[in-house]
């Protein structure tokens, strides 16, 4: 019988893989475009590091770093449905009709 992982079990490993994640900081308030788009290439590609069945499970947690429509062109998948959501506060309540990256947001 396989041994149930913990949410907590699964967060450290997500944290520690991000952590490991080589991203570029912003020192300057004044930053240039292409500072910016070095940056948002390393937090893409940290967030592509730990795994997710979202969008077919090939990019990762792309989908918290993109809107829709940047997450359906980066994928090259028009399918993929990214709800947005406000916030859900310190006690989120998970619909039966929430997406996966919904109630992954609110967890």
């Amino acid at each position: 019988m396989a041994a149930a992982i913990s949410v907590a079990t699964i967060r450290n490993t997500a944290y520690n893989v991000i952590k490991t994640q080589e991203v570029r900081r912003i020192t300057n308030g004044d930053y240039d475009l292409e500072e910016y788009n070095k940056f948002a290439k390393d937090v893409l590609a940290a967030s592509r590091a730990v795994l997710s069945t979202q969008g077919g499970g090939s990019h990762g947690h792309a989908w918290l770093i993109k809107d829709e429509a940047g997450h359906r062109e980066f994928t090259g998948n028009a399918t993929i449905m990214v709800a947005e959501m406000t916030n859900p506060g310190l006690k989120a309540t998970i619909g039966a009709n929430d997406l996966h990256s919904v109630i992954a947001q609110k967890k």
